[in-house]
Parts: C-alpha cells; sequence; structure tokens
C-alpha cells in the first residue's frame, strides 16, 4: 500500500537520516587545503553540515556546485573520500546550513555509513 504523499513526491527522503555530531572536510578546489564543517545528520543519500558563513561554503564549490569531501565514520579505520552536489543553503552568520547529496560514493563508504544508522537508529531523525 502506497501512501498520498509517496505517490505524489511528497515524501522527501528514502532512507533513514539521523543526527550525528563529526567533523567533515572539504577540500579546496584545485589546492592539497581543506576546511572542516560540522555534519549535524546523514543518510546514504547525503549530509547536512553547519559552517561560520556561505562565504566558506562557497570557497570548497566547484563551478559545478559539487566539494570533495573526507568522511571519517566512527569505527572506521579508513577515511572515505566521497563527492557531493549541493542542494541547498541557509541561515546567517556562525550558523550557515547546507544540504549536499552524494554524488560519487565508493560502496564501502556507503556501507560504512550504512552501518553507523543501522547502529545508531535511536538517532534517527523525524521528517519533516
Amino acid at each position: 500500500m502506497q501512501f498520498f504523499k509517496d505517490l505524489f513526491g511528497g515524501k522527501k527522503r528514502t532512507s533513514p537520516r539521523i543526527a550525528i555530531d563529526w567533523w567533515v572536510d572539504a577540500q579546496l578546489p584545485a589546492t592539497d587545503g581543506f576546511i572542516g564543517f560540522h555534519a549535524n545528520d546523514i543518510s546514504s543519500f547525503g549530509l547536512r553540515l553547519s559552517g561560520e558563513s556561505d562565504e566558506a561554503f562557497k570557497r570548497v564549490l566547484t563551478d559545478e556546485g559539487r566539494a570533495r569531501m573526507l568522511l571519517r565514520v566512527p569505527g572506521e579505520a579508513v577515511t572515505h573520500s566521497v563527492e557531493a552536489q549541493l542542494v541547498w543553503g541557509m541561515g546567517g552568520q556562525d550558523r550557515f546550513q547546507t544540504g549536499w547529496t552524494f554524488e560519487e560514493i565508493e560502496e564501502a563508504a556507503t556501507d560504512a555509513i550504512c552501518r553507523y544508522i543501522d547502529a545508531h537508529t535511536s538517532d534517527e531523525l523525524a521528517e519533516r
């Protein structure tokens, strides 16, 4: 049985989204430098980051609106490199929020995220 909002595009997410308190490093394009952002929540399809301003996020964007990021999933021995697309941004100074979808992500990274989500279902966020 499908629900009304599923049929007409009202359902936004297809996988659980959980609250997290991680740091994610986003690479400055064409350099070896990185900027750290606070990760607020994650799903197997993307994540939400917060930073000091929209200018900080603009610095990590490519011309296509993407950023290369390093994810350190707690409990994992490796760091995962992913490429994410900026979907939205809002807020003011000291608490600018952004939403990202994973565009290039290795299966090992997706598996690590899914394992973490499965182990932390009590941190699942309600659909808005």
